[in-house]
Formats: structure tokens, sequence, C-alpha cells
């Protein structure tokens, strides 16, 4: 097995290990065990645990942005940017069920993020862009940027978090009725 397969098998098995058990009471050997390899191996790949959570964060927040920003430049207007970007959002979410998990803990943990919105920049600044395109093509309503930035954020984590508690909501009369929400809060009249 080569450096590369190794190292994907020990983020595997930390994911596996950190939705089970949380961030803080996995331990180095638990991982190590779970990979099937030594303590001493692990470290030879991952200087500490916190490289190592920094690493499987980034693995999955790295196939979240890339699911979300997935097929954006068919879309012709900032409004139907932003609602191939939501149901982008959600399908990813609810289809990768344990990367969305080690987000939401990585977020939620003051030791590893400390700041939910920076843990989230580059989320945050894909939509302003999309955004600013709609405020300076005259699409959206003039509300400042950083409000519908934010108001766009939270409608989707909130959607989300319910769709995560009962996921058969998730169906395309749930996404028409979502689009014509934010399509209210975002269109000039």
């Amino acid at each position: 097995m080569n450096h590369t397969e190794r190292k994907n098998e020990i983020i595997e098995a930390s994911i596996t290990l950190f939705c089970e058990r949380g961030l803080d009471l996995t331990s180095m050997q638990d991982i190590a065990n779970a990979a099937g390899i030594s303590k001493a191996t692990l470290y030879f790949y991952f200087d500490s645990k916190a490289a190592l959570i920094q690493e499987v964060h980034q693995h999955c927040y790295q196939m979240d942005v890339d699911a979300c920003n997935f097929g954006m430049e068919q879309e012709k207007t900032a409004m139907d940017k932003l609602c191939r970007r939501f149901r982008n959002i959600i399908s990813y979410s609810m289809s990768h069920p344990r990367e969305s998990m080690i987000e939401q803990l990585y977020t939620a943990s003051p030791v590893y993020c400390g700041m939910p919105l920076q843990c989230k920049k580059e989320f945050y600044a894909d939509i302003e862009k999309i955004v600013l395109e709609g405020k300076e093509n005259g699409e959206f309503k003039e509300s400042p940027s950083w409000l519908l930035t934010t108001a766009y954020y939270g409608f989707a984590c909130q959607i989300y978090l319910k769709l995560k508690e009962e996921p058969s909501l998730w169906n395309e009369d749930t996404f028409n009725a979502c689009t014509k929400m934010l399509r209210g809060m975002f269109l000039k009249a």
C-alpha cells in the first residue's frame, strides 16, 4: 500500500470514529487500531491529534465545497445559481452524513474552530459572490450583501438540520417550496 492509500485509510477510520465518539473522546490509539496500524505509524503520518483532526476536517470540507459548486457554471442568473447551490448543499449533506457530521463537530468545537463563520469562509465567500452578482445585475433586492448572504447561509443550514431529523422530507416538493422562499427573500418585486 502506498503512502496516499494508507493516509486515506487513516482518514476514513478517523471519520468513522469521530462520528461515533466525537473528536475529544477518540484517541490516537483508537484510530491506529481501527486503521490496522501501530500508533507509531499513525504518528508518522500525523504528528499530533490536532493535525489529524485538521486534515480530516479539510478532507470533508473540500468534498462539501466541490459538491456545492457542482454545475454552477450552467446557471445563467444569480437566483438560479443560489437555487442550484441550495440543492447541491442539501443533497450533498443528506448523501454524506459522516462527512457533514465531521464539519459540524469541527465547527462546533471551540478548540479547533473558535469562530464558526471563519471555518466556513469559503462557503460564505462563494454565496456572497453570487449575491453581489445578483445585486449588480439588478436581480436582487437592495439589502446589504452581508445580510442577504447570512440569510441564505442560515436558511440552508436550518433546512439541513430539519432534514437531518426527518430525511423523508427531502423531495422535489420540498426543494420547490424552498426555492420559492429563496426567490421571495432575494428577488425584487
